[in-house]
């Protein structure tokens, strides 16, 4: 990149900065937009129960995850992934229980008149992108959706709207490599529900959809993704497409992935 080039986006994430420290009480923190590379969702003891109990089921429903800085968000909420199969889901409810192992779950417990909540507070970064996202060379975290202010503007509920896009905590260098390769990495494919073409603030909640086929889950531990976002090496991910989970990041060898093996052979038996 050209030195001008790293100017205009270093002033451009000190105007966001700056931006987000003159801000009032009240903003926004997005979920996802039309143009983001991924949807973001958690990976929880709760949902994984559910795809290991729901054997019936074809579709994922997963809810958009936010960090809960601000006191409002917008953005789309839902998003169902059609056509999932038995074994994709327990692959992923595998996955939780391995990694359970290395760290424990933590829950917030509450009471009311309805008895005892649970809610898990650690819960692993679940991310759906493309199944043709290149992970081996862009950035796992980053939205690469230079459309932000536009979309965000259109989904606001705030008479004049504020932006929380670094609600990531976006150092200049991933604000410089979202900028410059956000043309080179497109959208995730969702289908949008049609009220969103209509009313995009009430729709927010209609779910979007995609078919489980075009996609891959991307599973990280908390705190893991912001070191992600922050491009601290080495790091791990865990993918997961139609038939296998594997483990990959860098390394100071260079990209290392391997297979990751659980015990899948009732669902091979039950996807047959």
């Amino acid at each position: 990149m050209q030195p001008k080039h790293y100017i205009r986006a270093l002033l451009l994430y000190c105007g966001f900065v700056f931006n987000y420290a003159c801000q009032p009480a009240i903003a926004e923190e997005w979920r996802f937009l039309p143009g983001d590379a991924f949807f973001e969702s958690a990976l929880t003891q709760e949902l994984a129960d559910m795809m290991t109990v729901d054997e019936d089921g074809d579709t994922l429903s997963l809810r958009y995850h936010t960090h809960a800085r601000v006191a409002l968000e917008a953005g789309c909420a839902v998003l169902e992934i059609k056509r999932i199969g038995l074994k994709r889901r327990k692959l992923l409810a595998c996955l939780y229980k391995m990694l359970r192992k290395q760290q424990a779950p933590i829950f917030e417990i509450t009471t009311n008149e309805r008895g005892e909540l649970r809610r898990e507070l650690n819960g692993m970064a679940l991310l759906v992108y493309n199944k043709t996202f290149d992970y081996q060379r862009y950035a796992i975290g980053l939205r690469y959706n230079e459309d932000w202010a536009e979309e965000g503007a259109m989904f606001s509920t705030l008479p004049e709207f504020v932006n929380y896009y670094i609600s990531e905590d976006l150092t200049p260098s991933c604000v410089i490599e979202d900028w410059r390769n956000s043309r080179h990495v497109p959208p995730l494919k969702v289908t949008f529900p049609p009220l969103l073409d209509k009313n995009l603030r009430e729709a927010q909640f209609s779910p979007l959809t995609v078919d489980a086929s075009e996609v891959i889950f991307v599973v990280v531990t908390y705190p893991m993704i912001e070191e992600l976002r922050k491009n601290v090496t080495p790091w791990k991910c865990y993918f997961v497409n139609q038939h296998t989970i594997v483990g990959g990041g860098p390394t100071e060898e260079g990209w290392i992935e391997e297979e990751v093996n659980v015990d899948v052979d009732t669902i091979v038996e039950k996807d047959e």
